[in-house]
């Protein structure tokens, strides 16, 4: 019995510290197996949180690629009625733009469908809609350039381009239903992941923590384990693409991952133990003010914080990068706080794009501002001359209108004629020069004939308003190499600007110098002035000054424009001083070494010869599908003593020149049944059409439409509205045969 004692006795310690030893064991394997169950976890809840970007990434592809095809679909419509309204190709470059680019846009669309089969369907109805609004644009466009109106307005009226374009709207909003579930399912999926990965990355610090105080306590032999555990932490912190620091609940570093390091210009060696807010330092963008550090308020609130916005992080070396996201809370296992987790991105990219769309945002709210004002104006400015237009002519129906009355509504209508062809012929001057279509025709000219013929020009707008034109010649003679009429555009237009925006009985100044290698013009006036941000906008298209007191809000603020386009052609600058509002304006154009100094010049301008009269009366025939233009031109004729035939489409113009074998020939260009250019050809393919004087009237002005004149056969091209004194001057050279 004894010895079953001392057995029992000298056995029960050891059992007892082996199965103490065993605990340490069992207790240390478990977090070895947690640790790695913890690093699994937080690789799966990685890749799950980099599959959900991908996924939003693809949402935000498709969508984008959605909303491309819709756009390019009702970009395919308005080039129609423009066409109708202009005849120029140009009014279908958004259609044809469109058209060009939606095969590449639906071809992307399908690459990025291609892993999404719940939308190939859809996607199949949409590519089908899409060509039946391709083949109705192509419809729309071909019998418009055919001149098929009737075609035009029954496709319209039909309503079916309306329903192909709601019928893709439709496709496309279902496609962007399908996706916007999918991304918000992946977004869900993506947060669930990002607090997987939050969770793992406190867990398993805390479990490292406790492993440290086992390992240290059972045996140095378990160091390798717990080198392991720290290993994979470091690993899972360096995979995050996102910087993160951590803290502990003092606010000091505990670590940083690699991007954190860059970001900041501190490693983690060196930021170890530091404060955050010497390591972390932010400040507001706008004001340049500290901003607190967010590691307070998560300890404060024990939630996930938000950074600022317009948030800045200053790095060690002073250079400043926009941030993005925010800080967590770490708890230990009993629930304290044992840290803070920040989370940040380098935001600079996301800053300029927001920056530069609400950039763009307002400079389109400006333009569409603009846009406004002048379609108001333009209209104003046009009903302004056909109210007295409209006036004289109910005049001119009455039996018993005098003489005098008779040649002041002639005189009026004159007058406000020239008006409207002015305001036309400034708008497609500042087209041309947008275009770059514009051409000077440039000769060696007086300056001082130029400033001369701009002040007759401008002379019945500054007597109207009673104002003292001083004129300041140059000492010297001075001949310049320019385009004499579009200089002395640019002159009448300022001297006309002077004069509206001056008070009746104002102080107007024009001169020239010369300045080293540059000529000066310059237009001074006393009225409303400028205010100092106004003086490079006057400038700009549509550009309209506020009117002063007591002045009309007038102009179609395209004047200005024009000078600075002109001006610019032939090498120069112009620039608009003024001392502030109600103090006048000064406009001074300089032009580069370009002058000529003559010993004798002339520089008076020359008065035109007029040309003499027709030896006889000669057959003219009018062609033009308004009835009134030709009827109104024939009588206008006749009373000069022509003989005047009428013709009011292609083919019969065509039968009237062969059966009357008229002498001269005008011709209107856009005439159904066949037009100005067909009719021309035609009439210069017959033996007899050789020695008819041919001229073109049209209402379009530019280079091509007179090329395409002559090629026709033209002689020459006059465009509405046409003045009758150059058409008298043409016809006074026209010799009938006896």
């Amino acid at each position: 019995m004894k010895r079953e004692g001392r057995t029992s006795a000298a056995t029960f310690p050891g059992t007892a510290g082996r199965f103490f030893f065993n605990r340490i064991i069992v207790l240390v394997s478990l977090s070895a197996v947690l640790v790695i169950a913890l690093g699994v976890f937080a690789s799966r809840s990685l890749a799950t949180l980099n599959e959900g970007t991908e996924w939003v990434v693809h949402t935000q592809r498709v969508r984008y690629q959605l909303s491309r095809v819709l756009q390019l679909l009702v970009d395919m419509g308005g080039g129609v009625s423009r066409y109708e309204l202009t005849h120029d190709e140009h009014a279908f470059q958004d259609e044809e733009a469109a058209l060009a680019a939606l095969p590449a846009e639906l071809a992307e669309l399908h690459r990025a469908l291609a892993d999404d089969p719940a939308l190939q369907a859809p996607e199949a109805e949409l590519i089908e809609a899409a060509r039946h609004r391709v083949r109705q644009t192509r419809e729309l466009m071909d019998m418009a350039r055919a001149g098929d109106t009737a075609g035009i307005r029954s496709m319209i009226k039909g309503g079916d381009r309306l329903a192909v374009l709601n019928t893709c709207r439709a496709i496309v909003a279902r496609m962007q239903d399908e996706e916007n579930a999918i991304f918000e399912m992946h977004r869900r999926v993506s947060a669930a992941a990002r607090g997987s990965v939050a969770f793992a990355i406190v867990a398993t610090t805390a479990l490292a923590v406790v492993l440290l105080v086992i390992v240290a306590y059972v045996s140095m032999r378990h160091s390798a384990r717990l080198q392991r555990v720290q290993n994979d932490l470091a690993t899972t912190l360096r995979s995050i693409g996102d910087a993160v620091i951590a803290t502990d609940a003092g606010g000091f570093v505990r670590l940083m991952n690699p991007v954190a390091e860059q970001l900041t210009g501190w490693t983690s060696e060196e930021a170890q133990g530091l404060p955050l807010d010497q390591v972390f330092r932010i400040v507001n963008e706008q004001t340049r003010a500290p901003v607190d550090s967010p590691v307070a308020r998560v300890m404060w609130e024990r939630r996930v914080v938000g950074l600022a916005n317009h948030t800045v992080l200053v790095d060690r070396n002073g250079q400043e990068r926009p941030i993005e996201d925010s800080g967590a809370p770490i708890y230990r296992t009993d629930g304290e706080l044992a840290g803070v987790v920040l989370v940040f991105r380098d935001a600079t990219t996301q800053r300029a794009a927001q920056r530069a769309l609400i950039d763009s945002a307002a400079a389109a709210r400006e333009a569409d501002r603009r846009k406004d004002v002048f379609l108001a104006t333009l209209s104003h400015e046009l009903r302004n001359p056909l109210a007295p237009i409209r006036n004289a002519a109910r005049l001119l129906e009455s039996p018993t209108l005098s003489g005098e009355d008779l040649q002041r509504s002639r005189l009026i209508i004159s007058r406000q004629v020239r008006h409207m062809a002015s305001l036309l012929d400034d708008l497609l001057d500042v087209s041309r020069i947008t275009r770059g279509a514009l051409t000077l025709k440039k000769e060696i000219v007086g300056l001082k004939g130029l400033l001369e013929a701009a002040v007759e020009t401008a002379r019945p707008a500054i007597d109207a308003k009673r104002h003292a034109l001083t004129l300041e010649w140059p000492s010297e003679r001075i001949r310049i190499d320019a385009d004499p009429v579009r200089l002395t555009q640019v002159v009448t237009n300022l001297l006309t600007n002077a004069a509206k925006y001056t008070d009746p009985e104002g102080q107007i100044t024009l001169g020239a110098r010369t300045e080293a290698e540059t000529i000066v013009i310059y237009v001074r006036d006393t009225g409303i002035g400028l205010a100092p941000n106004t003086l490079t906008e006057v400038f700009e298209m549509f550009s309209q000054v506020a009117p002063g007191k007591g002045h009309a809000d007038e102009g179609l603020g395209i004047g200005l424009a024009l000078v600075k386009g002109l001006v610019e052609l032939h090498g120069g600058r112009v620039e608009a001083r003024s001392a502030g509002l109600e103090r006048g304006s000064e406009f001074v154009v300089y032009l580069p070494n370009s002058l000529i100094e003559m010993a004798a010049p002339t520089e008076a301008l020359g008065a035109a010869s007029m040309p003499s009269s027709p030896a006889r009366p000669l057959r003219v025939l009018i062609a033009d599908d308004n009835r009134d233009s030709a009827e109104s031109l024939g009588m206008l004729l006749e009373m000069s003593g022509h003989e005047v035939y009428l013709a009011h489409d292609g083919l019969d113009a065509l039968a009237a020149a062969a059966n009357k074998l008229p002498d001269i020939a005008l011709l209107d260009i856009g005439m159904p049944g066949m037009d100005g250019y067909e009719v021309a050809a035609n009439i210069r393919r017959e033996s007899w059409g050789s020695n008819i004087t041919l001229i073109a009237i049209t209402g379009w002005g530019q280079d091509d439409n007179k090329r395409l004149a002559r090629t026709a056969g033209f002689d020459h091209h006059l465009t509405k509205p046409m003045d009758t004194a150059v058409l008298e001057s043409i016809l006074a050279t026209v010799v009938r045969p006896a």
